[in-house]
């Protein structure tokens, strides 16, 4: 798998966008990008984000609301996407 960028903080939106070599979070979603993001996002530890930044960003990528309980719910939604 094609390793990104590299990880720089804490914040996921931040994380994803360094990770892509963006310079702005709303890049994520234009071009390939998209399709990157989603491929990070499934590798990335997720346990190192608050679940509420994981519902953001999963909305943002997935274009889908969800309000994650547990990080097992995060993981197995996304790796299902």
């Amino acid at each position: 798998m094609k390793k990104y960028g590299t990880i720089r903080s804490r914040d996921i939106f931040e994380d994803i966008c360094a990770g892509l070599g963006c310079d702005v979070t709303s890049s994520i979603k234009y071009g390939s990008n998209l399709a990157k993001a989603e491929e990070l996002l499934k590798t990335m530890d997720i346990k190192q984000y608050p679940l509420r930044q994981i519902s953001d960003i999963y909305d943002y990528i997935f274009g889908e609301k969800k309000v994650f309980e547990s990080y097992e719910e995060a993981k197995k939604a996304i790796d299902e996407k």
